[in-house]
């Protein structure tokens, strides 16, 4: 289907994210980005965003990829306004929170990959103190995140 990508802006995390949702989408020949803009990281400015997306493509969109949880609720939110809830557009974000997480639980958000505070913590601790060693580390640290669906949302809704 045609994806809808809401970015959060142009630094490292919203690049990264956005390059690696459009490599994937490009391993599938039925899946193209046909629309993206930014949210700024935010709610209300990812459902305005949304709004002018459906907007201007309409029943064109079948999901949206958002850079984070909080414009991905908002693309709930204009999806709604819209009187586009029975369309079955999938909304997906990032991070976790415990409103996404919720979401999910409520069958509204498909998905949300979680960013474990404690496992980031202690990569970064782990590698400071190799790098005061004096080893030699990978050009990048890559840490564990879960993927957040309906059918495992009830062992992180409390985290």
């Amino acid at each position: 289907g045609n994806v809808a990508i809401i970015r959060g802006g142009n630094h490292e995390a919203a690049v990264n994210r956005t390059d690696g949702a459009k490599r994937v989408i490009a391993e599938y020949p039925d899946m193209k980005v046909i629309a993206e803009d930014s949210g700024e990281w935010f709610r209300e400015p990812g459902l305005r965003v949304a709004e002018n997306i459906l907007t201007a493509h309409g029943d064109a969109i079948n999901a949206f990829f958002c850079n984070n949880d909080e414009m991905a609720l908002g693309a709930l939110i204009a999806i709604d306004n819209l009187g586009m809830g029975d369309k079955g557009i999938v909304v997906t974000g990032v991070d976790g929170v415990y409103e996404g997480r919720e979401s999910i639980k409520q069958g509204r958000l498909a998905a949300t990959v979680y960013q474990d505070p404690i496992e980031q913590g202690k990569g970064a601790v782990e590698y400071a103190v190799r790098i005061a060693r004096g080893e030699k580390l990978p050009q990048e640290a890559v840490l564990k995140v879960n993927l957040i669906t309906k059918d495992n949302v009830d062992e992180f809704i409390n985290r």
